[in-house]
């Protein structure tokens, strides 16, 4: 989370949202720390936090994204889509919004690339 300073201000997150993001962001470290994953590569985590900020101002504004095509997800390992369907749903939940589909493969395909890496976490 040594990134989310930077990222907030890059992201013009208006005052109202601040605190929800930062919930948000809390919950998602929770599952992440209980699954043990840890991002090794900085610029990966700081994409991986750069996007969890996008998705918290979806969720907050109900803008999420459509749909995907299916056939995309065959791509991304099960552990990587169990972990980020355990952070989306929970960041859902939390926001009041449907399941969304591409939205937890974005999240996957983060988690999919650290996995890869040579230090990768689980």
């Amino acid at each position: 989370m040594k990134y989310i300073n930077t990222i907030m201000s890059q992201n013009d997150i208006a005052e109202e949202e601040l605190p929800i993001i930062e919930e948000y962001i809390k919950i998602a470290e929770e599952i992440m720390a209980k699954n043990h994953l840890v991002f090794h590569e900085e610029n990966g985590e700081m994409m991986f936090y750069n996007h969890l900020v996008s998705l918290s101002r979806r969720i907050i504004k109900k803008s999420l994204l459509e749909e995907m095509d299916e056939s995309m997800f065959t791509e991304i390992s099960e552990s990587s889509v169990a972990l980020s369907t355990k952070i989306c749903s929970e960041l859902f939940i939390h926001g009041g919004c449907s399941f969304n589909r591409s939205e937890m493969f974005l999240v996957a395909t983060h988690i999919e690339v650290n996995k890869n890496l040579p230090q990768g976490g689980n």
